[in-house]
Formats: structure tokens, sequence, C-alpha cells
């Protein structure tokens, strides 16, 4: 196991890390930034001496100068001073020259072995790129030309000369070598080092024993103390922890130790929760085994019908739902079906589901017709309905004898209905509302005839509600697929296959409702 290092340790290293670090990017800026500024001093010296030039310079003698061709007292005196100026401010080269087309013509040269008043020559790449930088409307900012010379470099700085009318007249050029900056950069970098490491040491030491003091000795009392909580979570009194730094540390400890006290609490009423949520839990359970209980058992008793074969399934979103079905002879010729989906969920949802269930069977068991088991069934629940909940029912009373089926819909969803040979399709036909919704109102009935071979699949929201981790609906139209995938499938086998086809569509994302279905397929006598 890799050996862990101490917090002092770990700091320690930083610091000398941050120390280098720090060192030598402050070296190399500082460095890096003087050179770069007396480099461009050096440049801007250059124009400022062209500049002082063309200011000194009588610009209104010129034109004569070049028309004469002859040399009087003031230019020799200009001359001497152009000389002196070059020896001075060790300069190569000062000229002053009048662009003619292709050529330029010299009016002063302090080099005068090249060109004397009036010379021509053609003007070379320094003057025609400076010439052309002006014509870009960049006056005023500054251009260099670098040339090499017998393995020298040198820089040349440009100027405009005007006349008394400011008349552009000549242009003054100065050249002299490049500084060398590399030549003194080593050394000035090796004093900026040195100066820079020496100040980083003092700076970092105070600032680690600085560290030390105020941060790592109460941060590593802070540990210790932590694993002491950890190590002996059953001890009598809480861990005292000897921080007193007077700051956030101070406070941290404090917390610790509070911290240390509520987690003993949490733990005992954690298991009191505990033992609670279980016992619920046992509860829900047998809450979930007496709703599966109140379904129907669909067994032999309806085996032994040759009119008709059904299936039906609630699966609930919790571990009670308020989903429910019920299938029962409502005496001997008449056989009732009943889906219904209680609005909520949980053990509200499924004790209103219960008294649904009663009332509705009472109702049909007293004779009643579809509309008046709703009716009925309606004004109880409102009597007594605190929570404001309400069933969406569909209830069918079939004569086994003749087919005559009666339908009641308040507010369900629209059964699907598939005569013998044909497919499955949504019977749409307008609901009356929901139950427990208005008091007094008159539910009315549909009736249509079965014949053999004739089959109804009925079903809560939660079927075509049933949604995908792209948050879509498994839908009406999925339904209907799913339905006339295996429409001459016999009633269970038809409930599988729509369960497979919505798990396969939900593609284990979590699912919000109850799942119920009921398929009934009419023989007929």
């Amino acid at each position: 196991m890799e050996e862990k290092r101490s917090l002092g340790q770990k700091t320690l290293r930083s610091v000398v890390v941050f120390a280098l670090l720090l060192t030598v990017a402050v070296s190399a800026a500082v460095s890096l930034s003087l050179s770069t500024l007396s480099r461009e001093h050096y440049y801007e010296d250059t124009e400022d001496y062209a500049g002082i030039i063309s200011h000194v310079v009588d610009g209104d003698r010129i034109a004569g100068y070049l028309e004469t061709g002859q040399k009087d007292e003031y230019y020799n005196n200009t001359e001497v001073f152009l000389t002196s100026f070059l020896d001075e401010m060790d300069m190569t080269d000062i000229s002053i020259v009048v662009p003619d087309g292709d050529e330029m013509i010299y009016v002063w040269d302090t080099d005068g072995a090249d060109a004397d008043l009036g010379d021509r020559t053609a003007i070379f790449s320094g003057y025609k790129s400076y010439l052309e930088y002006r014509t870009r409307d960049t006056e005023g900012k500054p251009f260099f030309f670098r040339t090499h010379k017998d393995g020298d470099v040198f820089i040349s700085a440009f100027a405009p000369l005007y006349d008394t009318q400011e008349k552009l007249v000549a242009y003054t050029c100065v050249t002299r070598p490049e500084i060398n900056l590399w030549g003194i950069i080593p050394q000035f970098i090796l004093s900026i080092f040195v100066a820079s490491a020496l100040a980083s040491v003092i700076m970092m030491h105070f600032i680690y024993t600085l560290m030390n003091k105020r941060f790592i000795e109460p941060i590593t009392r802070l540990t210790e103390s932590a694993e002491e909580m950890v190590d002996n979570i059953e001890r009598d009194k809480p861990v005292e922890i000897d921080v007193h730094t007077g700051d956030e540390l101070e406070t941290l400890a404090e917390a610790f130790t509070k911290m240390d006290a509520d987690l003993r609490d949490y733990i005992d009423e954690l298991s009191a929760v505990t033992a609670e949520r279980e016992r619920i839990s046992g509860e829900l359970d047998a809450a979930a085994k007496i709703q599966r209980g109140i379904l129907p058992k669909l067994g032999l008793q309806y085996d032994i019908l040759p009119e008709f074969d059904l299936a039906a399934s609630m699966t609930p979103a919790r571990e009670v739902g308020g989903d429910f079905y019920d299938i029962f002879m409502a005496d001997d010729r008449h056989l009732a079906l009943i889906i219904a989906d209680v609005s909520g969920k949980g053990v509200p949802a499924s004790l209103f589901m219960v008294a649904t269930k009663i009332l509705m069977k009472y109702g049909i068991k007293q004779g009643m017709s579809p509309a008046e088991v709703f009716e009925s069934t309606n004004e109880k629940l409102i009597e007594s309905n605190d929570m404001e909940l309400f069933v969406t029912a569909w209830l069918a009373l079939i004569d086994l004898d003749t087919g005559e089926c009666t339908v009641v819909n308040a507010g369900h969803e629209h059964p699907a209905f598939r005569k013998k040979g044909s497919i499955y399709e949504l019977l749409r036909y307008r609901h009356s509302p929901a139950l427990a919704t208005l008091e007094g109102f008159t539910f009315s009935e549909r009736s249509f005839r079965l014949e053999p071979g004739d089959s109804l699949f009925v079903y809560t929201d939660g079927v075509t509600e049933a949604t995908n981790r792209d948050r879509k609906l498994f839908g009406e139209d999925r339904l209907i697929m799913a339905l006339n995938k295996n429409k001459d499938a016999a009633p269970e086998e038809l409930l599988s296959s729509v369960k497979g086809a919505i798990k396969e569509f939900v593609d284990g994302a979590p699912q919000f409702d109850d799942l119920t279905m009921l398929a009934f397929r009419f023989n007929g006598k």
C-alpha cells in the first residue's frame, strides 16, 4: 500500500515548486518586458532623430540647391551639423533626398563617398517601402526599415521634410546599427533570477510558517478527531477538538463536535424510523395482498361457461393502486364486466377503489340497469369525498343468450372492439363525466349486439400513457397495432401480446400509473 504523505510535507513541496516556478516566471517576464521596451525605445529614438533633422533643415532652400547645383554657406553649415549629429548619436548615415519618379536625388548625404548634391540613384527598397507605406493613410505611425551589411544589421527611420508653406519637399533618412540585446540579456536574466529567487525563498518561508501554524496544524488535529469519531462512534461523549484559531477552522472544529453528537442522535432516530418503515412496508404488503384478493379469480367458475372467453390483469404502479376490474354473473344469463381507474395513487386511491367496487356490484345485484348503477354509485361517492377523488369507469352488462350488450362509460378510455373476421378498432362515442364529480347527473347507456366471435378489449389510461425514456406515450395507435398483430389470439394470449409491446416500448423507463387490461370474446350459445 502506498505510504501517505502528511499535509505539511505536501505543502512544503508545493511551496518549493511554486517558488521555483514563480522565480522563473518573474525572471522571464521581467527580462522579456525590459528587452522589448528597450528595443522599442531604441527604435523610437531613431525615428525622433529623423524628425529633429527634418525640423532643423530649411526646406525652402532645397529646390534652389537642386536647380543650381551650387553649395553656399548654409549648405556647408548644414553638412557640418549633420556630420556632427551623426558622430554624436552613433549613427551610420544621414541623408536627405527628393523622390523623382523611379529615382531619388540626393541633397545631403553624410557619407559623401556614396552621393553628392544632385546625384541620382534608383529608389532602393527602403525608400520605396516607406513611400508605399505613407500612401496607406499611416501618417504619424512609425516605420522602420532593416538592412544587412557585412553581417551587421541596421535600422533606418524616415521623416518627411516640409517648407514654410507646409509643402512636402524631401525626406530625411537616419540609419544606425540595430541594438544587440542578446549580448546583455543573459547577464540581465541571471541578475533578475538571483534576485527573484532570494525574494521568493524569503517570502515562501514566511508563507509556509504562517500556513503551518494557521492551517496545517489545526487541520491535522481535525483529521485525528475525525478518525476518532469514525472508529468509536458509540462513546458516551462527543469528541472534543482543540482548535482555537479564531476563524473558520475553529468554526469547523465546533461543527465537527456538534456533528458527532447529532450523528449519534441520528443513528438512534434512524433505527426507530427504520423499524417504523418496516412496519409500514409490512402493512402495505398486506394491503396489496388484500387488493389482489378483492379482484375476481378467473378460474373454473368461468371456464365451464362456453358462451365466452376472458382474461384480465392489474399491475399497480405502487404497492397498492387505484385501478380495478370486476367480472361476475348478475343473474343466470347476464354477465357484468367492470373496469375503473381512481384518481391518485397509493392507499387513499385503493380505499376509494374498494368502495366503488362494492357499490357497483351491489347495484347490479339489485337488478339496476348500468346507468342506474352509475347514478347510485355517483351519489354515494360524493357524500363522503373529502379528498375530492374521482373515478373513470366502464360497465358492460351482456346477455349471454342473445349477445345484447348494454354499456355505460363514465369518462373512461375508448374500448377496442373487433367483429369476427375483422380487426380491432376503437369505439369512439361521447362519454358521461367521471364518477364523484357531478351531483345528480343522469348517465346515458349505449347498446349493441355481440355476434359469436366478436371481441372486446378494455383498459385504463396506464396502458396508453406508458412512457419511454424519450417521454413519448405508448398511445392508442400503438395499442391498436399490438391488438391487430395477434387479432385472432385468445384473451389470455392477447393480454400477453399487449404487455410485451408496452414493455418493449418503455424499455425499462419507470412507470407512474397502474396498468389494467381486460379482454373478452363472445362465443354465444
